[in-house]
């Protein structure tokens, strides 16, 4: 019953190009304040962050927690993602 947002931290050509299905871009560059509460309105909501190898989430979970995020998991890469991804 918690929120939970998948967060893909990557450009917004490499998230068009495949990401993990639900999940919402919020390129790590354009993290912000202002930003974050336009796509994680919950500071208490889990997050799962990635990216494409784990660096870009790793700095983002950081951020996220830094602005109040209480809820923040460095989920990694999806270059280690099992599952299908999508375009859409």
């Amino acid at each position: 019953g918690d929120a939970l947002t998948l967060l893909d931290v990557r450009t917004r050509e490499e998230f068009a190009a495949g990401h993990i299905p639900g999940a919402v871009c919020l390129p790590v560059e354009e993290l912000s304040a202002e930003s974050a509460g336009k796509v994680l309105p919950q500071a208490d909501g889990e997050i799962l962050v990635y990216c494409r190898s784990g660096r870009r989430s790793a700095r983002a979970a950081k951020a996220l927690a830094a602005l109040g995020y209480t809820r923040v998991y460095d989920f990694g890469g999806i270059l280690s993602w099992p599952y299908e991804t999508t375009t859409e």
